[in-house]
Parts: structure tokens; sequence; C-alpha cells
């Protein structure tokens, strides 16, 4: 991914005079911290509306996003290649992010300052290119789902995704490991490449492909153990061909009725119908303006409150929020 680098930053010089409403992001001041969290503790918010996150109501869909803003950065500067994240929603004020391939295969729970509060390594399994990652109800709790399917030379035969129950963050005990659920794939036509998934509330993964013409596939990823992976849609993300469209996160609005697509210059939110993801093709779709960066590789709503988060691979990047605009 390093080697990509400054493709990408070429790319947004050439494209960066016609992208004007990002351009205006990058002087927004951080959002400032909530006065009773601060920067410099561990403590993992909670809810202080009394609310059992478990069984709270998601919040309803927005009609109008916010300008996005800086919310914090990510303090830990060993964290410089974030390709995934998940927000918790049965661990208020959790992000959870991944690294991209060369990493420890752990996930690191960020609150939203910016500070790590969590480790969990996932034992008996690499992390030979995880991509993305997406939260979903899982029985009486969340799972956290990780694709392990970067195939930049489109050749590997060894793609999967990785299961594990989300733990709930309430103890002191901050390192933790789980073992995960294996879920081997492969696709159709052959191997390809691929950086975003998104998994529904009956916990059926989806994965997005990586491509360069201005669209991506999108696969339905069986779990039952048969492996081989089905088409179900493809989607337009813009007009332009190359980096700018390629698509590199995606998340499912908490009901599944909206799909978040980012690419690293574009970004889409696409209003599903009774068809679900199955209709993406001719879903409406509508422009999701983000904060300029460099190699933004994760995106994810929150299932607590009606907001957007985004975060680039690099040395402490900034943590952004797309707040709902709707009075």
């Amino acid at each position: 991914m390093r080697a990509q680098f400054f493709t990408r930053a070429l790319w947004l010089l050439v494209w960066m005079p016609s992208c004007t409403k990002a351009e205006e992001t990058m002087d927004v001041e951080p959002i400032p911290s909530d006065s009773s969290a601060s920067s410099d503790t561990q403590d993992v918010a909670t809810d202080d509306t009394g609310t059992d996150p478990a069984t709270s109501t998601p919040p309803g869909p927005c009609l109008d996003w916010a300008e996005p803003q800086i919310r914090a950065t990510v303090a830990d500067p060993t964290l410089d290649e974030i390709s995934g994240m998940a927000v918790s929603r049965i661990n208020p004020g959790v992000i959870w992010v991944h690294e991209d391939s060369g990493s420890e295969p752990t996930l690191t729970a960020i609150n939203t300052d910016g500070v790590t509060v969590a480790t969990v390594t996932l034992t008996g399994t690499d992390s030979t290119d995880w991509e993305d990652m997406a939260r979903a109800p899982c029985g009486a709790t969340d799972c956290l789902w990780i694709g392990d399917f970067g195939d930049n030379g489109n050749a590997r035969t060894d793609i999967q995704l990785l299961r594990i129950e989300e733990p709930t963050l309430a103890g002191t005990e901050t390192e933790l490991n789980a073992s995960p659920s294996v879920f081997p794939f492969r696709y159709p036509e052959g191997p390809q490449d691929a950086e975003a998934l998104v998994v529904n509330g009956s916990g059926q993964p989806f994965v997005l492909t990586k491509r360069t013409d201005t669209t991506s596939r999108i696969y339905r990823v069986p779990i039952d153990g048969s492996e081989v992976a089905t088409r179900v849609s493809t989607v337009t993300i813009g007009e332009v061909e190359g980096l700018p469209t390629a698509v590199t996160a995606a998340d499912f609005w908490p009901n599944a009725n909206r799909l978040l697509i980012r690419a690293y210059l574009q970004s889409i939110e696409l209003q599903l119908g009774d068809t679900g993801i199955e209709g993406a093709e001719t879903a409406s779709s509508t422009p999701i303006i983000t904060g300029l960066e460099l190699q933004g590789e994760a995106i994810a709503y929150d299932p607590n409150e009606p907001n957007i988060w985004h975060v680039s691979e690099g040395i402490n990047p900034s943590l952004w929020v797309i707040s709902c605009a709707d009075e």
C-alpha cells in the first residue's frame, strides 16, 4: 500500500482544483472534546441516558449531511496504516480500527478523542492483507468481521473473512485475545482485489471489489462452507476512471437500507429499496463530502448517533466526523 502513496498524492494534485467543497474542510478547527472526557484518559465513553446500548433503537436516516469536521487525532503513531474501521454499538464511544498488510492480526479500540483503550489479538491466524471490517448483530451481542481479501496482484487463493464476538470493554483488562471463526471464499470469475466489507443484520456479509473503471462489483459471501461467492450487483461510483473512484471502504446503515461507499476521492450513499443491496445498481445515489485525505481507506456509520466517521492512513491521522444536518 505504501508503494501506491505517491501515485495517490499526484492524483490529489490533479483533482483538488475541482474538489472545492473538500478543500474548504482543510481549515476546519477540531471539534472541542467533551469536558467530561479528557484526551489523556483511557476510560471508554458510556451512555449517560441510562439506555442499554444492546437494546437501544438505532438513529433514523439522515437526509442532509453536514460538512466534515476534525474530531481528534489518532494518538498512537504506530497506527499508521489504518485501512478499516467499525463504530461500536455495545461500547458507546468506541471505534474499532485495524491496519493494512504486514501488521499484526490485531483490532484496536480507540475512543472519539483518538486514544487507544484496548486491543484484541486474533489468535491462530495472520493478517495477510486486512482491508476492511464491519460490525453486525450476532445473537444476543454484536460481532466484528474482518476482510482479509486485499489482492493488488489479482492472484490470491487464500482470501477469507474472520469473525469474532465483540468484547464488552467494561473492565480493566485492555489487551485481549480472541479465536476467530474463519470463512474462506473465492470469486467465480477468479482472483480480484477488494477493500470493502459490509454485513447486514442477519449476519450476511458482502464484499465490494476495488476497480479502476468507475465501478465496484458486489458479492454475497457464503458462510455455510460452500465458499463460492455470488455476484449480486455492480454499482457505479462516479465518472472519473482510476484511483478517484476506486472503492476502499463501505458500511451499512444499522437497518441496511442505506449503503455508504468510500473511494479515494469520491464517496456516495445509496438509498436501497426493498431489494436491498441486490438492487444497488439502480439505487438513488447522493454524494458524501469527506475530509480531504491522502490515503483514505476507512469509513463507517455510527449506530448510536447519526454520524459518519472516517480516517486515513498515515502517522497520527485526523479522525473526521460528518454529523447529520437535519433540523
